[in-house]
């Protein structure tokens, strides 16, 4: 890939999420873009009416922090660009044009829960939600990243197809396993049989042989894809979403974004 996209508001979660894509750019020479986007101080009550002079001090302050981030060791004969960007929301910022060639997102997370996760929600899940981009989540830092087991959790329905080829893309890069998952739960129930046999035709679509196939069956399918993951001593969640907002989100809500809140590994999710 080109670039990979490191969204950062310099905390040690951001801090941890560019470690990884640190790892992942060393693999195949990407190079790697910070963004941070901030709103610009105003004096008034009209958002037109910009405070030169603090500004300038903001964007002084910003810069001197994006160099002392490239300065860090783990950096070190990397590509970096930096872009900074006013007023802006991030997944706005993401999706444009600028970044059209970019491979991957990476970003850290500190996840929400209560209130603020229904009514608010963190940066990191609205860009799960809207980003065309695979977006790799990571909220602790990992020795190295090194990623021996992906588990890629779907239903393996026909248009699971183009997101997982992003996925085994990915994953091949990582030189990781890929271990594919369905979970069965008593509200949608599937005999074992016909759910192998469905991910068997899965697999069959793709180059590499090295899938495991895994049925597992729990109460529900979040806690069914981290009791398996437990199992298997997991390094990585793998799956799609479907990038569902307004109404449709509230009602129906989103696996994929539940558990980047919710569970400490690593999540990669790739709108389908």
């Amino acid at each position: 890939m080109k670039k990979i996209i490191v969204p950062t508001d310099f905390s040690d979660c951001a801090a941890n999420a560019l470690k990884a894509a640190a790892e992942i750019a060393r693999k195949d020479g990407s190079e790697i873009h910070l963004v941070h986007v901030y709103d610009q101080p105003v004096y008034g009550f009209a958002e037109a009416n910009v405070d030169i002079v603090k500004n300038r001090k903001v964007i002084n302050h910003l810069e001197e922090k994006f160099q002392k981030l490239k300065s860090q060791d783990f950096l070190k004969k990397l590509k970096i660009k930096i872009h900074l960007f006013t007023d802006k929301k991030i997944w706005e910022v993401i999706n444009s044009k600028r970044f059209s060639d970019a491979g991957l997102i990476v970003m850290g997370s500190h996840g929400s829960s209560g209130w603020r996760e229904y009514f608010i929600g963190s940066n990191t899940e609205k860009v799960v939600r809207y980003a065309n981009l695979p977006v790799l989540v990571v909220k602790e830092a990992l020795k190295n990243f090194e990623i021996k087991n992906m588990v890629f959790a779907s239903n393996f329905s026909t248009e699971a197809d183009t997101s997982f080829q992003k996925i085994q893309n990915i994953s091949g890069l990582l030189n990781t396993r890929i271990h594919l998952l369905k979970v069965i739960t008593p509200g949608n129930f599937e005999p074992t049989r016909l759910s192998v046999d469905k991910m068997k035709k899965f697999s069959k679509g793709f180059q590499s042989n090295d899938f495991s196939i895994n049925v597992f069956n729990d109460n529900t399918v979040e806690e069914g894809i981290l009791n398996f993951c437990n199992s298997i001593s997991a390094n990585l969640i793998a799956m799609e979403t479907h990038g569902r907002t307004g109404i449709a989100h509230l009602i129906n809500g989103s696996i994929t974004e539940d558990l980047v809140n919710h569970i400490s590994l690593p999540v990669l999710s790739v709108r389908m």
